[in-house]
């Protein structure tokens, strides 16, 4: 029988949890350890769509991964019920770079025509089935799901020290002290306080409560900026992207965002200042691939970049194969 410890809730560690409670293995006792208040999950701070976004296989390695992460997560929606995850519409449109646009969408064509959502002029427009993910909802999802099934404990603690042994010791800001057979780093940039080094960027993105704008959800990508829709929960516009290492919000930025979408919808969009500003920072690891690296009992688990809600599930099955 295994102790494990598993530090990151976010979704790379919930996740993992979540496919660990799936495979049902030989684990004595699980601990969670999580610590919003110095590492903020970027999960909680991500506009969460789940789409191909015109990858397809036998492209790159990294487009592989993709395909194999949405097709995961696709069947997860349609088996596990989970909860916090709506089918969506994707719309990816664009009026630059047409042909480079084209060869990525094969499939799309001129239309101004979005169901309920009309463009103030008509533009090249794919369409994708995809999920959007209310963070909140489903990370909790994952957590009972798991809570539910396995020896699980929550900690509510910040490991500030890791000695590998016979066992694996964890050391807290608490002054706590814990002794493992496996542990797992999934805490995303914070990954590297423990020796895994990757790029730290800055996203960032407005947050409004739901506009009275119809029953149906919808993504709306034009450009590279973001329009996102939750009937009753929330309207989203971004996102912005910087290499930056800090959470302060770059309101000028975001803006030029919100003007240029409003340029294009003939919705009514919510006041710019009524609007909540969230940052978040994610870790992009070289040539953005994910990455499972063992270091003897010690696991580094993460690299998702700006697919965490597809690639987090698919991948948490090769960190199973070697605990």
């Amino acid at each position: 029988m295994t102790t494990l410890a598993i530090v990151g809730g976010g979704i790379a560690g919930r996740s993992l949890l979540y496919a660990l409670a799936k495979e049902n293995p030989l684990v004595s006792k699980v601990h969670l350890f999580e610590s919003p208040e110095f590492f903020h999950p970027c999960s909680l701070r991500s506009t969460a769509i789940v789409a191909p976004r015109g990858v397809s296989e036998g492209h790159s390695p990294l487009g592989n991964l993709l395909m194999e992460g949405f097709q995961t997560f696709k069947q997860h929606a349609l088996f596990d019920d989970p909860i916090g995850v709506t089918p969506v519409t994707q719309f990816t449109a664009s009026s630059e770079k047409i042909e480079q646009f084209k060869l990525r969408y094969p499939d799309g064509y001129e239309t101004n025509e979005l169901t309920y959502l009309h463009l103030k002029k008509s533009v090249y427009t794919a369409t994708e089935n995809g999920f959007l993910i209310h963070p909140e909802v489903y990370l909790k999802f994952l957590l009972t799901h798991a809570q539910n099934r396995l020896p699980l404990t929550v900690h509510q603690n910040l490991v500030t020290e890791m000695m590998q042994g016979q066992q694996v010791t964890l050391k807290t800001q608490k002054g706590e002290c814990f002794s493992v057979d496996r542990v797992v780093f999934a805490g995303g940039v914070a990954n590297a306080h423990f020796g895994h080094k990757a790029q730290m960027v800055q996203g960032s993105y407005l947050k409004f409560p739901a506009p009275a704008f119809g029953p149906t959800p919808f993504s709306l990508t034009i450009n590279g900026d973001n329009l996102i829709y939750l009937p009753g929960q929330y309207l989203l516009i971004g996102s912005t992207s910087e290499v930056i290492g800090h959470e302060l919000a770059p309101f000028r930025e975001l803006r030029k965002v919100y003007g240029r979408i409003k340029s294009w919808v003939e919705l009514k969009l919510p006041p710019i200042d009524s609007g909540e500003t969230i940052v978040g920072l994610r870790e992009k690891a070289t040539k953005r691939m994910p990455y499972v690296k063992q270091d003897g009992k010690v696991i580094f688990f993460g690299g998702f970049y700006k697919n965490g809600f597809s690639l987090a599930l698919s991948e948490s099955r090769k960190v199973l194969s070697l605990l």
